[in-house]
């Protein structure tokens, strides 16, 4: 029997098997808590049947983001937490907010031309106007700017504004 042959064939054998548990544990370890579920939500087609319906759902959305951006602000902005606030609207209340602004997006995408024409555009801009509303207070509060918090509660003023003439 020679020796050197059998060394050279363990040590393949045992390399394979490295390669092999390696290559099986790389592979292995995408679990269902890591794979993204794609959750499709029907784009609803806007006619002067739903146009009411529609619209205080908007509303309603955007009352409640800015509410509980405004709140979240207020409770930070007093225990002057400026990173407890910054972490709560990057990670908590930007991908809910997000969530919903890709599905009016596509609602505005999908009807474009009835919205114009039933001329509740600006809803859909407004609730896309949270987004920067949020920056800002987060900003105004990382760099402690009162003027940019004070022009950024001028622009909810008149994001509120917009918004109540379609409050009916």
């Amino acid at each position: 029997m020679n020796l050197t042959n059998t060394h050279s064939n363990t040590y393949r054998i045992i390399l394979f098997s490295l390669w092999l548990v390696l290559s099986l544990s790389l592979f292995g370890c995408d679990t269902a808590d890591n794979k993204e579920v794609s959750v499709t939500k029907e784009i609803t087609t806007l006619t002067d049947k739903n146009i009411k319906t529609f619209t205080k759902t908007l509303l309603k959305d955007y009352v409640e983001a800015r509410s509980e951006l405004l709140a979240q602000f207020k409770t930070f902005k007093k225990a002057n937490d400026k990173y407890g606030f910054a972490k709560y609207r990057n990670h908590t209340w930007t991908p809910k907010y997000i969530e919903k602004k890709e599905y009016y997006n596509a609602v505005l995408d999908e009807n474009r031309a009835y919205i114009d024409k039933a001329g509740v555009k600006p809803l859909f801009l407004r609730f896309e106007n949270l987004l920067y509303i949020g920056v800002n207070l987060k900003n105004s509060l990382l760099n402690d700017d009162d003027e940019l918090l004070q022009s950024t509660y001028a622009e909810i003023k008149e994001d509120h504004a917009t918004i109540s003439k379609f409050k009916k």
